[in-house]
């Protein structure tokens, strides 16, 4: 009985957070990319339709994601950029990619080494530009997409093995809630070529 009530507990966590996207029975499909796995952890705002798409011809990929609020009130997303702990990502080959933040030439510590530069993001209506953080308000049910272009990509890469984003959440004034912030993680992501 206590196997069946914690089989139970655990198919209903892994449930709750791999709704984006389904697991198959097997680890590896056929060309040897392994099944993509989510961590969601605010369940009240999960992403969906992720995707990362690439261009041979223009060496881009472009990795997609909506940000979905699902509850009754109004909320504010922030999503972090500011360095490698806070939003960075992988590639099957091995090469990072990070937003390059300014450093102190005059000392040896930049932080940018051995990552390539992220081309443009928007998040909702909101574009990057120097700010390392994106804000956007999202009322009950309102989805906010996230869009990542990285240039000078790999094209014989099939996906994306590590990416994280920091994100925060506040509710409006007189709302009900927690305030907080979590990471966002997928791995695994297949990359489709046109």
């Amino acid at each position: 009985m206590k196997n069946t009530f914690l089989s139970y507990v655990v198919v209903t966590v892994i449930t709750t957070f791999s709704l984006t996207i389904p697991a198959s029975a097997q680890d590896q499909d056929s060309t040897g990319v392994k099944d993509t796995s989510i961590v969601i952890p605010i369940a009240e705002l999960p992403i969906t339709n992720v995707k990362a798409t690439g261009n041979k011809k223009t060496k881009t990929v472009t990795i997609s994601m909506d940000f979905e609020n699902r509850r009754a009130g109004k909320v504010d997303v922030s999503l972090s950029f500011g360095g490698s702990d806070q939003f960075s990502f992988t590639s099957d080959k091995g090469r990072k990619y990070k937003v390059h933040t300014y450093y102190n030439k005059l000392t040896d510590d930049n932080p940018n080494l051995g990552y390539e530069r992220i081309s443009s993001i928007q998040f909702g209506t909101k574009k990057f530009d120097l700010a390392t953080l994106l804000a956007q308000q999202l009322q009950a049910n309102e989805k906010a997409t996230l869009t990542i272009q990285a240039f000078q990509f790999d094209t014989t890469s099939k996906s994306i093995v590590g990416f994280h984003i920091n994100c925060s959440r506040y509710y409006q004034w007189g709302a009900r809630g927690k305030n907080g912030s979590g990471m966002y993680k997928i791995h695994h992501l297949p990359i489709e070529w046109k």
